[in-house]
């Protein structure tokens, strides 16, 4: 059987964006490939007509795409940056003849295409709020505005939070904003304020209705809603109560239905639940009291591009929701009522409800197998797998299964797997890995993880789970306020306990540790608490809950939330619960993964413990990645991913492996 090697993750093929066409009868998605030549990523629109499957463009750039008709789709590229902050072209394709041709360039950088009417198509873009319509300027102007950004590139001005965000760098004073854009001309309007940052929207009857919160100083993630009228040209605020924190926005059966929260009752990571807008005096009423996260949060390092989160199709709301260790697909009807449609173990990443092609579209990770495009009917049954983009690449190589082990903890069975390392022989040891993901609203399932089977194909047992503060098992269970490196790191050491119980073929004095994010706090927390670990790789990490609160982009609200304290009303708290307050028990050799430009972690964190670590004799070694961000593993650039991989290898390999074990 052949190795799954580092490397194979560049011919991996990651799908995105599915959508069918307005009469239902066409689906369209992106897949996308690692270039390493380039350090990128290469887009291709695929099209399913019938049960053929075809490409319709390479090598496209895309940032996504829109069916503009039946026959028609529209997919948008961003042009080198220029003077106007970007600008972006959009190509028209048509699905039955393959012909491509350019329909116009708009004059900002778009992040977002879909239509709006039969004479205007939406875009989403940043504008900057003290240049908002800047995409309307000459050439002239636009020459005068680049000088002028020229002579203040050396400089950065903050007076917002948050001013910086991770995998947008400096973002004060830029907003998330609509435009409508004219389909026969291209021409721009934008509709939304200057100050107002969208996040949602939706188009009903004609009008636009689009969630936004208008603020100055700081951002408190509450958003309003504003309804627009094209014909007459005008803006009217729906709802102005500012309550909500608000994920989604779908029109149904004449009213709006919206996903978000108050967050009053679990805080920062409390579920949504479905709220009911009346569109006549904007009165919000609790449509459906979920008890599901509502993000598709199962783990994985295989995916690229946009998840599809919800969909209206006739008199149901399909949407995605973790349950458990798995993302299925939920359907809502019109009293709210709740059913499974697609529950499969596994994950849903993508879908399409097209019942004029026989059911439900998915793009999905089942059987422990890379994304592939699956064919259910339309109650989420006979699943069917109805493409072949990432086959090949594993054919004939070690996949570790997923061998699940329920354990308890407190009051709790815990799920955990174990992947047994390639070639096993119960009769030999082997060293082993324990993983643990970020979040901690995150969780693990039996989903490919490239990073775990390529350990378990060097000879390591790897193994993983979902300690308390995990999602998909409702509120109660991720609520971790105030409780950080207490029942979380128990249920990790509990796990870790069962799996050496269950294996006796792991050496205990051959185990690493590593995970990032909130993994990485996990690690940093272990290193400074017990000596168990041979050695550790701690990436993207926490530190110290004082230092993150001012320089994380989430740190003023994701911080005092979940540490249920302040710096300035409970700083004992905060410090209680850093690894850094502990260094000086490490004796783990650590090594530590950081990008520079993790806005989200910043690379403060990982080197305050690399420096406290040095300082008191423990071996330790710091990987800076520069131009990356908190997402690194997961689509940071090749070449970045690769180094990444093989760092933390060697790391692992040096403690762990019996020849090198001690040096």
């Amino acid at each position: 059987m052949k190795t799954l090697e580092m490397e194979d993750f560049l011919q991996y093929k990651y799908l995105s964006g599915l959508n069918c066409s307005p009469d239902g009868r066409t689906a369209a998605w992106l897949v996308r490939t690692a270039d390493l030549e380039k350090n990128g990523y290469n887009a291709a629109l695929w099209i399913q007509s019938g049960d053929e499957q075809k490409c319709l463009a390479f090598h496209i750039g895309a940032g996504g795409f829109c069916w503009e008709d039946e026959t028609h789709l529209l997919y948008h590229e961003a042009l080198a940056e220029n003077k106007n902050n970007g600008s972006t072209r959009l190509n028209r394709v048509d699905v039955v003849t393959g012909e491509a041709s350019e329909a116009f360039i708009l004059p900002f950088a778009a992040s977002e295409i879909a239509v709006l009417d039969e004479e205007r198509l939406l875009a989403l873009s940043l504008i900057d709020a003290g240049e908002p319509d800047a995409y309307r300027m000459s050439e002239e102007e636009r020459n005068a505005a680049a000088l002028r950004a020229e002579k203040e590139k050396d400089f950065q001005v903050i007076d917002e939070l948050p001013y910086r965000f991770n995998g947008r760098g400096y973002i004060n004073k830029r907003r998330n904003a609509l435009f409508t854009v004219d389909r026969s001309s291209g021409t721009a309007k934008r509709i939304s304020g200057a100050l107002q940052d969208v996040n949602s929207y939706a188009v009903m009857d004609g009008k636009l209705y689009y969630c936004a919160e208008t603020f100055q100083t700081k951002m408190l993630y509450r958003q309003d809603i504003f309804c627009y009228d094209p014909a007459l040209d005008t803006t009217r605020c729906l709802y102005d109560g500012g309550a909500y924190q608000i994920e989604y926005l779908m029109p149904f059966q004449g009213a709006l239905i919206f996903a978000g929260g108050t967050q009053e009752r679990y805080g920062y990571n409390e579920n949504p639940m479905f709220y009911r807008v009346d569109t006549a005096d904007g009165t919000v009423t609790l449509f459906s009291d979920n008890p599901d996260s509502l993000h598709p949060a199962v783990a994985s390092d295989c995916r690229l591009g946009r998840t599809r989160l919800s969909q209206v199709c006739g008199d149901q709301i399909y949407y995605l929701a973790t349950r458990e260790t798995s993302v299925c697909l939920m359907r809502m009807d019109a009293e709210g009522n709740r059913t499974e449609v697609i529950g499969d173990e596994g994950s849903v990443d993508d879908f399409a409800v097209c019942p004029e092609m026989g059911g439900i579209l998915v793009v999905g990770m089942y059987d422990n197998r890379l994304q592939e495009l699956y064919a259910f009917d339309c109650n989420g049954q006979k699943r069917r797998q109805i493409s072949d983009f990432n086959t090949e690449i594993l054919e004939g190589k070690y996949v570790a299964s997923c061998e699940r082990i329920r354990f308890p903890f407190a009051d709790y069975e815990l799920d955990g797997w174990v992947l047994c390392p390639a070639d096993y022989d119960p009769e030999k040891t082997y060293p082993a890995i324990l993983d643990i993901h970020g979040g901690p609203k995150m969780t693990y399932g039996e989903t490919f993880y490239h990073e775990m089977q390529v350990w378990a194909n060097r000879g390591y047992f790897v193994f993983y789970c979902n300690p308390v503060g995990s999602d998909g098992r409702g509120n109660d269970f991720v609520d971790m306020r105030g409780k950080y490196g207490t029942v979380d790191y128990d249920s990790l050491m509990c796990f870790t306990d069962t799996v050496l119980a269950r294996y006796p073929q792991i050496d205990p004095n051959r185990l690493a540790v590593t995970g990032g994010s909130y993994g990485g706090y996990m690690t940093n927390w272990m290193i400074t608490h017990t000596n168990r670990f041979a050695c550790a790789a701690s990436q993207r990490s926490i530190t110290n809950w004082l230092s993150f609160y001012g320089t994380s982009d989430l740190g003023y609200n994701f911080n005092t939330d979940q540490m249920a304290a302040t710096p300035f009303d409970g700083p004992e708290q905060m410090w209680n619960a850093s690894p850094l307050k502990y260094a000086a028990n490490a004796k783990t050799p650590t090594l530590f993964i950081h990008s520079d430009e993790d806005y989200r972690c910043p690379l403060g964190e990982g080197l305050q413990l690399y420096t406290a670590l040095v300082d008191h004799g423990v071996p330790a070694r710091m990987c800076i990645f520069k131009g990356e961000n908190h997402e690194l593993s997961r689509s940071g650039r090749p070449r970045g991913r690769l180094r990444r991989l093989q760092e933390i290898t060697a790391w692992i390999e040096h403690y762990t492996k019996s020849e090198q074990k001690g040096e």
